[in-house]
């Protein structure tokens, strides 16, 4: 097993699905990687299960600022590397467009950096 602790964004709203009596909630998060020029934007798919997934799709939202932590599985879509997430623990650093939430309007926006991605 392969852990990894992430920090970035939420590309888009997540969705809720029921897989085996167990809710999941999917997202995908945008982390920037280096400076400058010199930038670049990783995407992971995190999923998170069971009573946590219904709490947290109230919570996160697209531009949410979040910190996860989970195991990390490395796989392929068209050659290119899917990085998917099962997170053991999600922090909300800042409110994304949720109407109960603030809009922080310092984060920077994801939706324009990669329209490829395969999620």
């Amino acid at each position: 097993m392969q852990n990894i602790t992430i920090d970035g964004n939420v590309g888009k709203e997540g969705q809720v699905k029921q897989v085996r009596d167990q809710s999941v909630f999917s997202f995908s998060v945008a982390v920037k990687q280096g400076w400058g020029d010199n930038t670049k934007t990783n995407w992971y798919r995190v999923n998170v299960w069971g009573k946590r997934a219904e709490t947290l799709s109230q919570m996160v939202g697209k531009g949410s600022k979040v910190v996860v932590v989970g195991e990390l599985t490395i796989g392929d879509w068209e050659g290119k590397p899917q990085y998917d997430i099962r997170a053991n623990e999600v922090v909300l650093m800042s409110g994304g467009q949720r109407p109960a939430q603030p809009q922080q309007s310092s984060q920077p926006s994801y939706d324009d950096e990669d329209t490829s991605i395969p999620f």
